[in-house]
């Protein structure tokens, strides 16, 4: 014969009949049935209450949520999220309560449920992070350091490319400009930087990649006719390593969401195309929170530059113990005895100073940036990474 099963159901069945009986007392049938006292009175005041219904299992879900979002406050949230796809948690609060003084709103990780929950979850694959060999990041005030590149340039759905070139503040994250172009030539570039001054003022430093307009691998420091005009205006060009992007990792970030919201799809010309980038900077600069600026906007945090871009630039004046030699056209210095040194062709028609650091050891300087050393006996440059410039005779 098998042993008979019973249920949770038919144990309280079991109970209330033998309750009835009158034949035990509570602590008996508490001590039979191995419950506590106060579960006993329970099911007895259930069963008399709704009989048999009154025995069946309970939802133990609250009946009242103390907690529970406000449900006008989760339209609000949802709302905000649709007008803005890319933003999460952190800055949709940001947002709402720089928007909405005096309420209060869930935190982070409650929104982020609200957003699981009505399917508006972005799952961003994380990448890993590679910490840069060298940081040029410590910038202390606005205007210190700006940072410039070119975003990868893109097809426009009139079949022709588009090179954005870019610029902003690494102190602030303000982005000063960005200008859709059809090329990376040098005069389109400089009229672009010569219009931010203008409106801006001057920065201290500039950083930038190893990429044209802005180095030249092969020449001396670098420079090309864009970096030493910087130079003469009191910039002073910072290059990242070689194919290390994560130095320059803020204005990257940047690229990134300049890509996302303005590429896809692009406009169908330059003229169009401009007017996304002009919506991107306004809404990155007044509207959109940073979490590095502890959920301010960069506009909260940039002021102009209190150097201005001069009408005209006035030579460079050297030390009088240098000496003074005019770059010729084709780059070089005549040096004594009819020979010409080879300098750089990025600062022809401009002077350098070489100043004498031993005896037939120079140090050459283009306006306050060394260029390298230049060893009268071997008539020869090296530069300050090592390669070796040699003259022409």
């Amino acid at each position: 014969m098998p042993w008979k099963e019973t249920t949770k159901m038919d144990e309280k069945l079991f109970f209330i009949k033998e309750y009835a009986t009158h034949k035990y007392s509570i602590t008996e049938l508490t001590e039979r049935f191995n419950i506590s006292r106060k579960t006993a009175y329970k099911y007895i005041k259930r069963f008399k209450d709704k009989g048999l219904v009154g025995l069946q299992d309970r939802s133990s879900r609250p009946h009242h949520f103390p907690a529970k979002t406000p449900v006008e406050i989760e339209e609000q949230i949802l709302l905000l999220r649709k007008k803005r796809p890319r933003y999460g948690a952190r800055k949709l609060k940001a947002i709402l309560e720089r928007e909405n003084k005096g309420i209060t709103y869930p935190p982070v990780s409650t929104i982020n449920s609200i957003l699981n929950r009505n399917g508006y979850t972005n799952i961003v694959k994380r990448r890993r992070r590679i910490k840069p060999k060298n940081i040029y990041s410590v910038s202390s005030h606005p205007n210190d350091i700006w940072t410039t590149d070119y975003k990868g340039d893109f097809k426009m759905l009139n079949g022709k490319r588009c090179y954005p070139l870019t610029l902003c503040d690494m102190f602030s994250r303000y982005i000063i400009g960005i200008q859709g172009m059809y090329t990376t030539n040098l005069k389109d570039a400089k009229a672009f930087y010569i219009r931010m001054f203008q409106k801006y003022g001057l920065p201290n430093y500039m950083l930038s990649d190893n990429g044209i307009p802005f180095a030249a691998a092969q020449a001396l420091a670098r420079l090309t006719r864009l970096s030493a005009w910087w130079i003469r205006l009191g910039i002073t060009p910072i290059f990242i390593d070689p194919a290390s992007p994560a130095q320059n990792g803020k204005h990257e970030r940047m690229h990134r969401e300049l890509k996302a919201d303005t590429t896809k799809p692009p406009a169908t010309n330059l003229q169009g195309q401009q007017r996304k980038f002009n919506h991107f900077i306004d809404e990155y600069n007044t509207y959109r929170p940073h979490e590095a600026l502890k959920d301010d906007v960069p506009a909260q945090h940039y002021t102009k530059s209190l150097r201005e871009y001069p009408n005209k630039i006035e030579p460079y004046e050297y030390p009088n113990t240098f000496q003074t030699y005019r770059v010729s056209k084709n780059g070089a210095v005549r040096w004594p005895g009819n020979k010409w040194l080879y300098v750089s062709t990025s600062i022809s028609e401009y002077e350098v100073g070489l100043e004498e650091i031993d005896d037939g050891l120079y140090c050459v300087w283009y306006c306050n940036v060394r260029l390298g050393y230049f060893n009268e006996r071997k008539l020869r440059i090296e530069d300050y990474r090592g390669r070796i410039k040699r003259n022409m005779l």
